[in-house]
């Protein structure tokens, strides 16, 4: 099969009234990370950010992704982050998130329900044109097993209960357990309106480990 060029893009219209609230809403085409075969998709987000105080932010996103085999995704995270130590830039805070998808793709990662919650520590430095972000995570996460797997491992138990010579393995649905990630940002203006970014995250959890790495340009109207 011949290899076809997708062009990925993304497209932000940010509101804030208020000093302290900001709420964006996002559109975006691009590929399934670590697909096996490519896939691309639609995703529709709504970010929101409220600067409590000064030393207090809260944040929440909700995005919608619409794959091209019909599947689709919904994820939905939430922060509170406080500012520990001002002069060296440290805040310390707290993630929520949950991913779920429709259905079970051999392709790329599509789990019934995935939930997350991290504890967060984070530098942060901005200057005149350049941001930096870099985050450090220890959290709690559980994959809930679809359905209709539990009720086969059910039954798979079963039979070996009664052979009583095999073992049916472990129970699809996974306990909670500990997972470690880091995560960077980093921005800078280069030209007027145009911004350079880049992000890096890696979690690693307890049967594999999430690599996500992106660049792009952003422009500003």
């Amino acid at each position: 099969e011949a290899e076809q060029e997708e062009v990925v893009c993304s497209l932000t219209v940010a509101w804030s009234r208020l000093r302290a609230l900001r709420i964006a809403a996002v559109f975006e085409h691009d590929l399934v990370a670590s697909a096996r075969r490519e896939i691309s998709y639609d995703g529709f987000g709504l970010n929101a950010r409220w600067l409590v105080s000064d030393r207090w932010e809260l944040a929440g996103v909700a995005r919608y992704l619409s794959y091209e085999d019909d599947n689709a995704m919904v994820q939905l995270s939430g922060s509170s982050f406080w500012q520990l130590f001002e002069r060296q830039g440290i805040w310390g805070g707290l993630e929520a998130s949950t991913y779920s998808t429709d259905e079970d793709s051999e392709f790329y990662w599509s789990p019934y329900w995935d939930t997350r919650y991290a504890a967060v520590l984070r530098l942060l430095r901005a200057y005149q044109d350049y941001f930096f972000q870099f985050d450090v995570r220890l959290g709690q996460q559980r994959e809930d097993a679809r359905p209709e797997d539990v009720l086969a491992w059910r039954n798979l138990k079963a039979r070996a209960e009664a052979d009583g010579n095999w073992d049916a393995g472990p129970n699809p649905d996974a306990d909670w357990d500990t997972f470690v990630g880091l995560g960077a940002t980093y921005r800078q203006r280069l030209w007027r309106r145009l911004d350079l970014i880049g992000n890096l995250s890696v979690n690693f959890l307890r049967d594999y480990s999430e690599h996500d790495f992106t660049v792009g340009l952003q422009y500003n109207f």
